[in-house]
Formats: C-alpha cells, structure tokens, sequence
C-alpha cells in the first residue's frame, strides 16, 4: 500500500510540548491544545521522542479524570441531570448518592478504558504493520511512536459520542421543554462530532508523518481503531445504554421531548 513512500524527516521537529522545557503548566496546555487546533502540525513530534513513559504520564493525568468524569451523568441512578444545570435526586433510588456517583465514574472508566485499549492496540500494530521510521527519528520501533501518538490523545476518547462529556454537558444545560427543530440540537450535534473529527485527524496526520505511513495507509491505520473502538462501546453499552454487557448497571434511557414541544 505504502511501498514506494517516503517518509519526511522530522530533524527539524519541535518535542512534544510535555516533553520540552519550561513552566510544566504550560507544557502541559500547549500539549492538550495541539491535540484539538494544531492536529497536522504537531503530528511528526511523537516521533522526536523515544519511550512511552512521559506519554503514560501524561494520559494519567488527562484520560483518567475525564473518563472518570464523563460517567457521571449518563450512568448515575440516584441522580438526573437536566433543565438548566438541574440536579434532581430519583425517589427509587437504593443506594446513596456517593456510592452511585463512584459506580457511574467507574463504568466511565471501564468503557472508555476497554475503548482506549482497543485503539490503542489496533493502532500501533497497523502503524508498524504499514509504516516506515522516518529520517532522524528518534526511534526506530513504529509501535513505539504510534503508541506515544494515542497516550497524548487519549484525552479525547472520553469526548466521543452522544454520551461523551461535550454532549452530556450541553444535554445537561438544555431546558427540560427544549424543540428537537431548536439550533441548540445543531449545537448538540457538533459537540459530538468535534471531538471524534478532531481525534480522527490528528491520528491519521501522525500515522502519516510520525509513523511513515502512506496517505493511503494512514487512512486505514486511523480508522480501522476509530470502527473498534466504538464497538467495544457498543458491547459494552448497547444501543442507547440497553442490552449492553453492563446493562444491569446502567440506568433507564431518558425520554426525548416530542416533535411538538
């Protein structure tokens, strides 16, 4: 697919932003902000560093709170979240709050972690099925820098669909009678795709220039992870959170307005 490519030389690369010098802080937000406006041209720095340690590091400190994060709305019992930032407690609800808030952040962890790891794994075998070091990288192992371009992006994974934190959050400050024909559904609408556009670009532009796929081959080292891992999703959750393998675990599926209002 990619035999007569030649990858481009990253000598002239900047490191990762965490992986530079300066005010941690900023490293780290200049690294978060390449990930959603600079996709492209920050794409050929995972391969100017060796080694996943930093990148686990820094998929720690992101992935792991916003997974834990974005369970909280769409899978708590005891709590609905709606109207205008409402929070109205359930009167069936069996257990305490704080123990059905911990569930729900764990079932954030374990759906997103379960599609992480299906990315993740499908991604640096196809880069290093399909690529070719680039010129004056810092490693020679493909894996190892596809590796490195999902733990600086995980971030994102929890940003993915309808129940993603985007979405929740917009769905949690609708108005309980909104319009489904209201412009705050288009709203909705975007912040689900944003993410996963975002995600997807960024990790096809580094299979491209960081792991020395061909434009060809990089299309297939992204979106062959992206169609897994929103099967693990599945699996695991269902169509519309029902008849999933956690649908024991899961609460009922909120009733959408009428077309009428």
């Amino acid at each position: 697919m990619g035999e007569e490519h030649r990858p481009e030389s990253v000598a002239d690369e900047e490191p990762v932003p965490w992986e530079g010098e300066g005010f941690v802080l900023g490293r780290f937000f200049r690294t978060l902000g390449d990930g959603v406006l600079r996709p492209r041209v920050s794409a050929a720095r995972f391969a100017t560093g060796a080694g996943t340690g930093r990148a686990w590091l820094f998929a720690l400190l992101t992935f792991v709170p916003l997974a834990a994060l974005q369970g909280i709305i769409p899978f708590t019992h005891t709590l609905r979240f709606g109207d205008v930032f409402g929070v109205v407690r359930t009167e069936d609800a069996t257990i305490t709050v704080g123990m059905d808030v911990a569930r729900a952040m764990g079932i954030g962890l374990l759906v997103n972690g379960a599609m992480l790891i299906g990315l993740a794994a499908s991604y640096a075998s196809l880069a290093r099925a399909y690529g070719t070091p680039p010129p004056d990288a810092a490693t020679d192992d493909v894996r190892d820098i596809g590796m490195r371009a999902v733990l600086y992006r995980a971030w994102l994974v929890p940003m993915h669909t309808f129940s993603g934190l985007p979405a929740s959050l917009l769905v949690w400050a609708f108005p309980k009678d909104l319009d489904p024909g209201s412009p705050l559904v288009f709203l909705l609408l975007v912040a689900t795709a944003a993410p996963v556009l975002a995600h997807f670009v960024g990790l096809r532009h580094a299979a491209q220039r960081a792991c020395g796929c061909s434009p060809g081959a990089s299309f297939a080292v992204a979106i062959v992870p992206f169609v897994l891992a929103h099967v693990v999703s599945f699996v695991l959750l269902g169509d519309g959170m029902n008849d999933g393998l956690l649908e024991g675990w899961l609460p009922p599926v909120p009733e959408l307005p009428d077309a009428g209002g």
